[in-house]
């Protein structure tokens, strides 16, 4: 019932102010633009996808969908380090959903979130705090303060050419036998029918100006080595997409066709489409998806300083 209730909230329109859950607090680091969607964009940074309130919502659908499919909240080794006590940072942290609910496991635990703005949600617990951050202009952290750093689908939002030095700054960061773990969503797939490979072309040729390259995240764990981490473990989850794998495969079906639609007006623009075509293909995914027994690839990684 939690998810339904989460997928109806992430299909309505954006509710009145005092009325929402969650809500943005604008800052002067983003610049907020809006497309003739009424999607709320960042103008002044290579993020792809929306920041508002539809987002908000789907990010926390995002959030469960990946919990569900992991069974817990973290893939790096840490979970003895943080019942003992520890700082965690939590890089584009978003709705702060993921690192709220570490500072409620592990109470004895630290948790800083850091994005570009923040998104306020439930009360969060006294050992969660927020820090307004850009991570592509330098962490507004010391070295060696964190012993667990994470960042997760941020695929949307660093230039290609910018991930090495991205993930040096989460190591300069990190305490030395601290954890680094990131995981991020790729355009890797298979059995593909031909919507969602419409779907990620689009995507692709909106990514290419912004110098965005979502094929090149299973490098992740490569990264990771070159930056200087030791004991590095990697996988594919191979996430199902659509109601033939149950509702795992459901649940991440609504939040894949969500996040293509926070694409559509910049689509329309940019790839000579029309919105009718653009949501026909989008209506069109489900079917699809449960017809060939689709799985998506999501890419994780975790290495040790």
């Amino acid at each position: 019932m939690f998810f339904m209730r989460l997928w109806k909230r992430l299909r309505s329109s954006p509710a009145e102010p005092g009325q929402a859950v969650d809500e943005i607090n604008q800052t002067e680091a983003a610049v907020p633009d809006h497309e003739s969607d009424g999607r709320r964009r960042l103008s002044d940074v290579p993020y792809l996808l929306p920041k508002d309130l539809d987002e908000i919502n789907r990010l926390d659908f995002q959030h469960y969908v990946l919990r569900l499919a992991l069974g817990r909240l973290t893939f790096a080794p840490v979970d003895e380090q943080l019942r003992q006590g520890g700082q965690v940072l939590d890089v584009g942290c978003g709705t702060g959903r993921w690192a709220i609910e570490i500072a409620r496991l592990y109470p004895l635990t630290h948790v800083t979130g850091l994005d570009l703005e923040q998104a306020k949600a439930t009360t969060p617990p006294p050992n969660y705090r927020f820090i307004q951050g850009n991570l592509l202009q330098g962490l507004p952290f010391a070295d060696s303060t964190f012993h667990y750093t994470h960042q997760r689908f941020l695929v949307a939002a660093i230039p290609l050419e910018r991930w090495p030095g991205a993930i040096c700054e989460l190591y300069r960061v990190t305490a030395p036998g601290g954890w680094i773990e990131l995981i991020e969503l790729g355009a890797e797939t298979r059995n593909a029918g031909p919507c969602l490979q419409q779907l990620i072309a689009w995507g692709r040729q909106l990514a290419a100006p912004r110098g965005i390259d979502g094929t090149q995240m299973s490098r992740l764990g490569e990264w990771l080595q070159q930056a200087g981490c030791r004991q590095i473990y990697t996988h594919t989850l191979w996430l199902p997409v659509g109601a033939w794998a149950g509702r795992l495969g459901l649940l991440f079906m609504r939040d894949l066709a969500a996040g293509f639609n926070g694409l559509e007006a910049l689509a329309v623009r940019a790839c000579g489409i029309t919105p009718e075509h653009f949501r026909q293909t989008i209506a069109a995914l489900e079917q699809e998806c449960n017809q060939h027994q689709t799985r998506y690839a999501c890419y994780l990684a975790a290495g040790q300083r």
